[in-house]
């Protein structure tokens, strides 16, 4: 599947072209415009995958965890997200965060280059109404 059918890809009236990476929901914009949500399957292949840190603490005699997530990036959305930001045609690749998170933290550990550029296209949307769900056109979350 081309990468452009797979994450579908708006240009905003500003003129910059985003994708949606693995997002199964539609993304609107302060603008009006509309960015598509990833068919269900595309979401559900790039799910991170998850490590979980559970910690038994006592409160008042009561038995409780402090669950630690740490997500990890499996190949098909590395290479995914790295041919995507060779691409001319995006400009900003939206992310979930915790993709963002995970993303960062091994470009940062392993100093892989390729890794490291790619995170100038990677962006997490930034909400202007948290009722609505309305995103900004013009800010986006690092």
């Amino acid at each position: 599947m081309e990468l452009l059918n797979k994450y579908p890809v708006i240009k905003l009236h500003i003129g910059l072209n985003v994708a949606n990476f693995s997002s199964p929901h539609n993304y609107t914009f302060d603008t009006g415009e509309i960015l598509p949500a990833c068919e269900k399957n595309v979401a559900v292949s790039m799910s991170l995958s998850p490590h979980h840190t559970r910690n038994e603490k006592d409160i008042r005699g009561i038995k409780v965890y402090d669950v630690e997530v740490l997500y990890h990036l499996n190949d098909r959305i590395k290479e995914d997200i790295l041919k995507m930001a060779e691409m001319d045609a995006v400009d900003i690749i939206l992310v979930p965060y915790p993709v963002m998170t995970a993303w960062k933290r091994e470009a940062n550990y392993t100093q892989d280059e390729a890794m490291l550029i790619a995170l100038d296209k990677l962006r997490v949307c930034k909400l202007t109404d948290r009722v609505t769900k309305v995103i900004s056109s013009t800010s986006f979350c690092v």
